[in-house]
């Protein structure tokens, strides 16, 4: 009952109802094809490599043992690393067409970009098609979590700390000097959600009053927005998937970043878009494709283990990367 008035409280103050799509027809259960990997490895943060099949994660062989970059291709059962060396690496993203971006330690020799503070951190733009690794960011602070690649590829948002050790949203397109931006009202920046298109992102901060909000940060300024636990943005930066109230491991909200939201399922744990702005959830050990009105589309049963932490879909539709207590499956869709 309280979570459930919790909910319909995030609800009403986000606004608005959506308008709710044409149901679909009930759908019945598939075939559930599952891959696992050859290695026995502690994964974390999956990203598909485009739509070329191959899936990308950090993983180390022990807890606290150095983190690689692997390349995993289920169909073929191949894997193999990508990167090599004792270097902290997190922050794993990757663009539409395939590029990844990762955070590694630096050498601690190059000079803190214009506007930020001294620090560690080394972002690098891996192409897996040439083979080149780019560094891009080196001398400042990554915080962990927050790279993310724009819709369009040709930008990377994260945060960094500033020349007065304040959390900065930093900006960075291909051929353009580093933008940090100092925000003209003193929100406190805790996170970045995504892209919402080219020129804006949505972060989580608190504002001045205290409140934890959401905030959209681009070129026609800021506007905050209600807070939502563990905001997803859907691939067209429309639409919020969040989880329905604080603290819960269930229940999903959709929600419009430009109006209201409603709830989406009530006993869903794992919780993920795929192209075309396709909710998947987990729902106990199934995994299931709903429309925006929460009506199934499609059920894979037994697909996920119970306690599913991450679910990722390939740009193409074909598979689902599912991460439990940093073990990596495959789902074919």
């Amino acid at each position: 009952m309280r979570a459930a008035l919790l909910a319909l409280a995030l609800l009403v103050a986000a606004g608005p109802a959506l308008a709710a799509p044409k149901p679909h027809p009930p759908a019945g259960p598939l075939r559930s094809t599952i891959f696992k990997m050859p290695a026995p490895l502690r994964a974390n943060a999956p990203a598909w490599v485009g739509t070329q099949g191959k899936l990308a994660f950090l993983g180390n062989q022990s807890q606290g043992g150095a983190v690689d970059i692997y390349l995993w291709d289920p169909k073929l059962r191949q894997m193999g690393r990508a990167t090599d060396g004792a270097g902290v690496r997190h922050s794993l993203t990757a663009a539409l067409d395939g590029r990844l971006a990762y955070v590694e330690r630096g050498d601690g020799l190059a000079p803190p970009p214009a506007g930020c503070q001294p620090g560690p951190d080394r972002i690098v733009v891996y192409n897996f098609a040439n083979g080149s690794k780019k560094p891009v960011f080196e001398g400042g602070s990554v915080a962990p979590d927050t790279l993310c690649w724009s819709q369009d590829g040709q930008r990377l948002a994260f945060l960094t700390v500033d020349v007065d050790g304040a959390p900065a949203l930093a900006l960075m397109r291909s051929g353009e000097p580093l933008a940090v931006t100092r925000l003209p009202v003193n929100y406190a920046l805790e996170g970045l959600v995504g892209w919402m298109d080219a020129r804006e992102v949505m972060a989580k901060a608190i504002a001045p009053n205290g409140a934890h909000v959401l905030l959209r940060v681009g070129s026609s300024g800021l506007n905050a927005l209600p807070p939502g636990p563990g905001p997803k943005l859907s691939p067209d930066g429309r639409y919020l998937l969040t989880r329905l109230a604080d603290g819960y491991d269930v229940g999903v909200a959709l929600r419009g970043t430009a109006s209201g939201g409603r709830t989406l399922h009530r006993t869903a744990g794992a919780y993920a878009w795929g192209p075309g702005n396709k909710p998947y959830v987990a729902v106990g050990g199934d995994v299931v494709a709903l429309d925006l009105n929460g009506n199934v589309v499609k059920l894979y049963p037994g697909a996920a283990a119970n306690g599913l932490d991450d679910m990722v879909i390939s740009p193409d539709s074909k598979f689902a990367a599912l991460l439990t207590a940093h073990v990596l499956t495959v789902l074919a869709l």
